[in-house]
């Protein structure tokens, strides 16, 4: 993989796998959402360029960077909201594909995807699926973690109420920021285009 262009380096980063809609929405006008996003969050938000997707997908990866975990946290809420956004016209006018993108099969369920570095998802599953069960006891979440992995990456999928969401992004958060000191970690948190 690739990275085009220089990219912040900062200690934190998030990747969030986005449909078409979901980019052109965190985007705003002439890109004045994602600037008042950055601006209000204190982070950087950087989208992998049209066309090029996560393999087996037809989603971009944005990487949200960060010097502050809150940083992440915050964005990470804009973006929920804007799939919360998503949701709410794909309800309306029906998927555009075979299945949702944006919502679950309840009623207020979402789905957020992300891209965790492989090393964080035992963390995130927990001792024999401790961590995931709580994550389903606690915020009525289902979470699913792609056992592929690509170029150090895995693909994460959380179903659950906009609210719900946020909360288990924190929990997810902070098991892939627990690998930010690590040596791969910058690399990792570079790449947004896959070979």
């Amino acid at each position: 993989g690739r990275a085009l262009g220089p990219s912040p380096r900062s200690r934190h980063a998030f990747k969030v796998l986005c449909p078409e809609l979901l980019v052109t929405s965190i985007m705003g006008p002439r890109g004045a959402t994602k600037d008042q996003i950055q601006q209000e969050t204190g982070s950087k938000l950087i989208v992998s360029n049209r066309g090029e997707h996560y393999p087996s997908t037809g989603l971009r990866t944005l990487v949200i960077h960060s010097d502050e975990v809150q940083g992440i946290l915050a964005a990470v809420a804009c973006v929920i909201d804007k799939i919360a956004e998503c949701g709410e016209q794909e309800r309306a006018t029906g998927p555009s594909g075979p299945e949702p993108e944006f919502i679950g099969k309840e009623p207020g369920e979402y789905v957020l995807k992300a891209l965790i570095p492989m090393k964080a998802s035992g963390a995130i599953i927990g001792r024999q699926g401790a961590n995931i069960a709580a994550l389903r006891d606690e915020f009525n979440a289902k979470v699913f973690i792609d056992k592929n992995s690509v170029q150090g990456h895995q693909m994460l999928k959380t179903i659950a109420t906009a609210d719900n969401l946020k909360a288990v992004a924190v929990r997810i958060n902070d098991c892939v920021q627990e690998e930010c000191r690590a040596d791969y970690f910058q690399d990792w948190a570079q790449l947004r285009a896959f070979d």
